[in-house]
């Protein structure tokens, strides 16, 4: 079980890594990481330059990380 939520848990970070990629390319904040910003944080926001145009130039550069936990709650045989 421990070799298969490791590989699992591998296949999850690669996949997640390349959605990422592909969405800072197309400057898409599709994770809503701006709107996150600017209601946790307004006065860092409004003394930015991250509003409209100047976010679309940042966002491609943050870093964005993931971590998965795999637990299996039951196991099963398949007829």
């Amino acid at each position: 079980m421990e070799q298969l939520r490791a590989e699992l848990s591998n296949a999850l970070q690669k996949q997640a890594a390349q959605v990422a990629g592909k969405i800072k390319a197309a400057r898409c904040d599709a994770l809503g990481i701006g709107r996150r910003v600017r209601v946790s944080h307004p006065k860092l926001w409004k003394d930015s330059d991250w509003r409209d145009s100047e976010w679309k130039s940042v966002y491609p550069k943050i870093r964005i990380t993931t971590e998965f936990q795999i637990d299996f709650v039951s196991s099963g045989i398949l007829n």
